[in-house]
């Protein structure tokens, strides 16, 4: 199986939809700034808790992609099917604002979905953000 441990910039695009290669960047990037503190600027040490929430914030919207990914493909696949047939039916509604949204939202789900499922095909494991290191 493949892992990201040290080398998840070459797996992942800057351009994914899923927003895993910008998650682990940012919080590689505050985590290395927390463990260097005292070579902060004197802006960051002023503010520590709000930097402190936002490492946590970013380790919160992680964990969250960490877990959903843990559906099986099957799971994926059925999303697929359910999603697809939602479009059929934003497709037939009548044209206007609340279609559009729906069109665009449904679309970007599906993107997200099939981005997971390519992930699952290369055997990608997402492992606690924790155990990444910086590139």
């Amino acid at each position: 199986m493949a892992n990201l441990a040290n080398d998840f910039s070459s797996i992942f695009s800057p351009d994914s939809c899923l927003g895993i290669y910008r998650i682990i960047s940012d919080y590689l990037s505050l985590k290395g700034k927390f463990d260097q503190k005292d070579k902060q600027t004197w802006y960051f040490q002023q503010g520590l808790e709000s930097n402190q929430k936002r490492l946590e914030a970013i380790k919160k919207e992680y964990e969250i992609i960490r877990n959903y990914y843990s559906n099986t493909a099957a799971q994926f696949e059925q999303q697929l099917v359910d999603l697809e047939l939602d479009k059929e039916k934003i497709l037939k509604s009548p044209s206007g604002f609340t279609k559009s949204v729906a069109f665009h939202t449904n679309k970007r789900q599906i993107a997200r979905i099939e981005e997971y499922l390519s992930m699952k095909e290369k055997e990608i494991q997402l492992l606690p953000i924790d155990q990444y290191q910086a590139f």
